[in-house]
C-alpha cells in the first residue's frame, strides 16, 4: 500500500486485497481468495470501464463533409442514389456502392418507421473509409411505407468490420435516435 502511494496511478482501476482510498480512482476490494461475489464486481467494473472508453465511438465516424441536407430527393431509390454519389465524391464509397446500397434496400427496408429514420447500409467490400454519413429530408420521404426525415448510412470498411466495438456503436445509435430531443 505504501508503494502504491509513492508514484501516481496511471491505471484506471485499483483492485487490492486491503481497503484503501485513492483520490480520483475506482478501488476493488476483493478477498484473496477470489470469491464469487468478488469476482463478479471486478467482471461488472471492468466491463463499465470497457464501456466508457468506447463511449464517442459513433461520433468518432461522423464528419461535417458527409452530412447532407437533401431537397431533391423525391424518393427513397433517389435519395439512396444521392448517398452513394456523395460517397463516391468524397473518397470514402467505392464506384459500385450506389448500386450495392440498393441492392441491399430492396432486400428489406432499413426503415424505422417509429423514429422516422432510416439506416441504408452497402456490404463493407464497397466501402474505403468506415464513416457514418447522414441525410436529412426536410419535407421526408415516402421510405417503402414510412415516412423519414433522417437517413443514417452506416458504412463500415474490411478493415474496419472486425476491430469495431459494435456493440457500443449500436448502443449509442439507439439512444441517439430514441431521443426526441
Amino acid at each position: 500500500v505504501k508503494e502504491l502511494f509513492s508514484e501516481p496511478v496511471t491505471e484506471d482501476l485499483i483492485v487490492s486485497t486491503v481497503a484503501i482510498d485513492y483520490p480520483g480512482k475506482k478501488v476493488i476490494l476483493m478477498s484473496p481468495i477470489g470469491d464469487e461475489e468478488s469476482l463478479g464486481l471486478l467482471t461488472m467494473e471492468v466491463g463499465n470501464l470497457q464501456s466508457r472508453q468506447n463511449q464517442g465511438k459513433l461520433l468518432s465516424f461522423l464528419s461535417p463533409q458527409a452530412i447532407f441536407i437533401d431537397n431533391s430527393s423525391q424518393t427513397r431509390k433517389e435519395a439512396l442514389k444521392r448517398i452513394g454519389e456523395e460517397l463516391i465524391k468524397l473518397g470514402v464509397g467505392k464506384k459500385e456502392i450506389t448500386q450495392a446500397i440498393w441492392e441491399r434496400e430492396q432486400m428489406g427496408s432499413t426503415a424505422l418507421a417509429k423514429y422516422h429514420v432510416a439506416i441504408p447500409h452497402a456490404d463493407p467490400k464497397y466501402i474505403k473509409k468506415s464513416l457514418i454519413s447522414i441525410s436529412i429530408f426536410p419535407n421526408g420521404i415516402n421510405w417503402d411505407g414510412s415516412l423519414v426525415y433522417i437517413a443514417f448510412l452506416l458504412g463500415y470498411s474490411e478493415n474496419d468490420i472486425k476491430l469495431l466495438p459494435f456493440n457500443t456503436i449500436y448502443q449509442e445509435f439507439n439512444k441517439l435516435i430514441s431521443n426526441k430531443e
